[in-house]
């Protein structure tokens, strides 16, 4: 058979005399669309254009990463866990890591994309035009909400473009966003919502563009959130207060909706708080807030 890695010195072992090898899953079969290209052409239009007039431009990509789950393993328990454990105290995770309802964390995304400093404004391609050299990826800001308390939608996603706007200012904002409800541009509510947003920041320009649908792995983004995971390999964020064996979810029967509420309200900054230790690393600044 071919060998798993023909750069290792165990590959002449191989004879390859049949055409096949242990290989890896992949997640990129996707139906082809006829205007994929015009997709990719448009995105990579307003990012040329961000790196144009880089001094008067604020280029974002946006997205929501997969729900990070409560009660159980944060992410899949099939993530690889990295970490340094003492040998006599490494993880041990439930053998089914079903989360717990109404409590899923689902992070907001917003990656600042910067050039970096030692790269020319100018790039050629491999037919020989010119094209500017604009940012691919950057630091990352992620705002994370408990579906059940504070719901992602676009009035989320303008207040916390509100917020990094007016932190990195400038005139004109262009931002490649996901296709899902909560962004995509051809909703009315959203358009209503992006609409507001350059209204009341006085913007120059707001621009919004997309990948294809079916193509959002391209989304620059996306690169951030497999560290993300990683980071939150193997931990357990928490579901009940201290001293109780069930959360506040399923004592709805023996308290009164007042009571519940109270109680969620005590385990909520828990959550936040571990999952903002969780994500102290280099490529994310974690935004915090107590939404009340």
């Amino acid at each position: 058979m071919v060998p798993p890695n023909k750069k290792r010195k165990a590959s002449v072992r191989y004879v390859s005399e049949i055409d096949a090898k242990a290989a890896r899953i992949r997640n990129d079969d996707r139906k082809e669309d006829e205007n994929a290209h015009y997709y990719f052409s448009q995105v990579k239009y307003v990012l040329e254009f961000g790196a144009k007039h880089s001094d008067q431009t604020l280029v974002l990509s946006g997205d929501n990463m997969n729900k990070v789950r409560i009660g159980g393993t944060a992410v899949s328990r099939h993530f690889k866990n990295s970490k340094i454990f003492p040998l006599n105290d490494t993880p041990n995770v439930p053998d089914h890591d079903f989360p717990t309802p109404r409590y899923p964390i689902t992070p907001n995304g917003y990656m600042l994309l910067k050039k970096k400093s030692n790269e020319g404004t100018m790039i050629t391609d491999e037919l020989g035009r010119e094209h500017f050299n604009y940012g691919r990826s950057g630091p990352m800001i992620v705002k994370s909400r408990v579906e059940d308390f504070h719901p992602t939608n676009v009035a989320a996603h303008v207040t916390d473009l509100t917020n990094i706007i007016h932190e990195h200012w400038r005139p004109i904002v262009c931002n490649v966003i996901d296709g899902g409800s909560d962004y995509n541009s051809n909703f009315v509510t959203n358009v209503l919502m992006y609409m507001r947003l350059w209204r009341d920041l006085d913007l120059d320009a707001l621009i919004l563009t997309s990948f294809c649908p079916g193509y959002s792995a391209y989304n620059m983004i996306e690169r951030g959130w497999a560290t993300l995971s990683k980071h939150l390999a193997g931990v357990m964020l928490p579901d009940k207060l201290e001293g109780e064996t069930t959360t506040p979810y399923t004592q709805q029967r023996t308290l009164s909706e007042r009571e519940r509420r109270e109680k969620e309200a005590k385990v909520r900054p828990l959550i936040y708080i571990m999952i903002l230790h969780v994500y102290k690393c280099t490529i994310c600044h974690f935004h915090y807030y107590d939404y009340g």
